[in-house]
């Protein structure tokens, strides 16, 4: 187990192929747009956008995890988000589509966003989820903070 704080960060060179991919397809929305306007003109914007957040993802502090002995702090394009380990029940390797995330379900005692979790178990089959591994697995991951939520768990309840 690491020594507590540790801080994971989002792998730049995920990062870096997100903004290269997305100029690919902006540049090739811009050399369409003369004979295909209504297919050159939103893949300009989506992708154009898909950029951007490529390249605050490079930015310090835009994207991280920190795991503490009160819990876990994430942050993705600057919005930070604290839990406490006592607010978690169980953390779960999930995959939506083709991507392999983090998945958690809150303890019994934790109360709110109670509609907003209910449609995040039907739509990933987990009540919430981290936005990224930091260059982990997600199985090992989950792994990883199991073992935090074992050992914290009990000295973070209210």
């Amino acid at each position: 187990m690491p020594e507590l704080p540790v801080t994971y960060r989002t792998r730049r060179l995920k990062m870096i192929l997100l903004v290269v991919g997305s100029g690919i397809f902006v540049w090739v929305g811009i050399w369409l747009r003369a004979h295909q306007p209504f297919v050159a003109y939103p893949s300009i914007i989506f992708f154009g956008l898909c950029g951007l957040v490529g390249l605050v993802g490079l930015l310090p502090n835009s994207s991280y995890l920190t795991l503490t002995d009160r819990g876990f702090e994430f942050a993705s394009l600057y919005r930070k988000h604290f839990v406490s380990w006592s607010d978690v029940d169980s953390f779960i390797p999930i995959k939506i589509q083709h991507n392999r995330m983090v998945g958690w379900n809150y303890s019994p005692e934790f109360s709110k966003s109670q509609r907003l979790r209910s449609v995040n178990t039907v739509l990933a089959g987990t009540e919430a989820a981290l936005p990224d591994t930091y260059g982990m697995f997600a199985d090992e991951l989950a792994v990883l903070m199991n073992r935090l939520l074992a050992v914290y768990a009990n000295t973070t309840r209210r």
